[in-house]
C-alpha cells in the first residue's frame, strides 16, 4: 500500500533559505533597503513551521488507517512542499512573501481538512473491529418470557427470537450460548423481552367471561389489545463492562416500578 513516507520529516532538516535554521541565521544579517522586512521573514518562518507540523501530523494519522483512498491526493499535496522550500526569502519583496505565506496557509488548511477526514475514517475502521462475547442469561424474576431479542442499539436489525424453539424462559431458568459482538466504540446492545403471550394466557384462565367478550369484539384495534395484554421491555446493555469472552447476565425485576433490569 502506498503511504506518505515519514522520510518527509527530513524536510525540516534541509538547509534551505526557508527552513527554521536558515531563517534564524539570516536574521543576524542587516537587510538591504530593497530586501524584505524582518517581520515578513518571521511570518514566513511561522507559516512554514505550521505547514510542516500539520503535514507530519497527517503522515502519522494516515499510517494508522487501512483505507488508501487518500493516497494520491496526499502525495500530490506533499509534492508541492519542495517547491515552497526552493524560494529564497531574501530575494523576494514583502508582497511576494505575502503571496507565499498565503500559499502555505492554503496548503495547511488542506492538510487540516485531510486530518479531519482521516480521523473520521479511523473511527469507522475502529468500529468495525468486533469482539465476540458469549452470554448466559438467567431469569431471576417470577415472569416467564415468551420472546428474547438481542441487537445493537440504533441498528436496523432483523433479530431472531432466541426463545423461538423453546416454550419460554421460565423463572429460575437460563439460556446459554448467545453471542454478541461489541465494537471498539462499545456501542450498547439492547436486550428486548416480551411476556405478552404469557399474560394473554393468564388473562384467559383468570376471567373466562372477559375472554368470551374479547372474542366477540374481533373488530378491536390490535394495537390497543397488545397494549392491554403485552409487556415489552427493552434493557440497554453497557458492553464496555464486558471484558471477558463470557458473561453471566441476570434478569431481575424492580418490585416497586415493575421494570426489569440486568445485574
Amino acid at each position: 500500500m502506498k503511504r506518505l513516507c515519514c522520510d518527509s520529516l527530513i524536510w525540516m532538516k534541509k538547509v534551505r533559505s526557508l527552513t527554521v535554521g536558515s531563517l534564524v541565521l539570516a536574521c543576524a544579517f542587516v537587510l538591504s533597503a530593497c530586501g524584505p522586512s524582518e517581520d515578513k521573514i518571521i511570518q514566513a518562518q511561522a507559516a512554514y513551521r505550521n505547514l510542516i507540523n500539520t503535514h507530519n501530523a497527517v503522515v502519522a494519522a494516515h499510517n494508522e488507517i487501512k483505507d488508501n483512498s487518500l493516497d494520491e491526493e496526499l502525495t500530490a499535496l506533499a509534492g508541492s512542499i519542495p517547491e515552497i522550500e526552493s524560494f529564497n526569502l531574501y530575494e523576494m519583496t514583502d508582497a511576494q512573501i505575502d503571496s507565499l505565506i498565503g500559499t502555505m496557509n492554503t496548503m495547511t488548511d488542506s492538510y487540516a481538512g485531510y486530518l479531519k477526514t482521516i480521523g473520521e475514517i479511523k473511527l469507522v475502521e475502529d468500529a468495525k473491529e468486533l469482539t465476540p462475547v458469549v452470554l448466559t442469561i438467567k431469569n431471576d424474576t417470577d415472569i416467564t418470557f415468551s420472546t428474547l431479542y438481542l441487537y445493537e442499539k440504533d441498528s436496523d436489525p432483523e433479530p431472531l427470537n432466541a426463545l423461538e424453539s423453546l416454550s419460554g424462559l421460565a423463572p429460575g431458568r437460563e439460556i446459554v450460548g448467545l453471542t454478541i459482538y461489541k465494537n471498539a466504540a462499545n456501542t450498547p446492545w439492547i436486550l428486548s423481552l416480551d411476556d405478552k403471550e404469557i399474560l394473554q394466557s393468564e388473562a384467559s384462565e383468570d376471567d373466562p367471561e372477559e375472554t368470551d367478550d374479547e372474542e366477540g369484539s374481533s373488530e378491536e384495534d390490535p394495537a390497543e389489545s397488545e397494549q392491554e395484554t403485552g409487556n415489552g421491555n427493552m434493557i440497554e446493555l453497557d458492553v464496555s463492562r464486558y471484558n471477558t469472552e463470557t458473561m453471566m447476565l441476570t434478569i431481575k425485576k424492580n418490585e416497586e416500578t415493575g421494570e426489569f433490569f440486568i445485574e
